[in-house]
């Protein structure tokens, strides 16, 4: 994962294009809803297998499903949030935006990637499948 979030990155940089700028940040902002939905599958088999102890303060313990479904619903909409309201506060500078984005987008994909590490340290196959 993050080979390829640099190469994204690397490949933004170098050529110079808005078009490709945008295209990554896109790219990169798929790349961390999906880590966060894996993230919320593993957690939740974690949780249910009763072997698993939530570690995240905000659903730290036993959470329900109830409580993870609002949690990394309220992330992933908070991610998306950033994303658009980054698009259009910095509208007359677009490959600001479009780096802003990127950088933000690889910064939750790491914390995602982490946690599903951490999660398969539990015997949680990646993203619980």
């Amino acid at each position: 994962m993050k080979v390829m979030s640099s190469l994204l990155v690397v490949l933004a940089l170098s050529t110079g294009c808005s078009a490709a700028l945008h295209r990554s940040a896109q790219a990169t902002e798929v790349l961390a809803q999906g880590s966060l939905a894996c993230d919320g599958l593993s957690t939740h088999v974690a949780v249910r297998s009763g072997n698993y102890y939530e570690t995240n303060p905000m659903i730290a313990g036993q959470p329900s499903d109830g409580v993870l479904a609002g949690y990394f619903g309220f992330v992933g909409g908070s991610v998306f949030m950033a994303n658009r309201m980054t698009g259009s506060l910095l509208e007359k500078h677009s490959d600001a935006a479009s780096l802003l984005r990127i950088g933000m987008n690889l910064a939750a994909l790491a914390v995602e990637v982490d946690s599903i590490q951490y999660n398969q340290g539990h015997r949680v196959p990646v993203c619980g499948l």
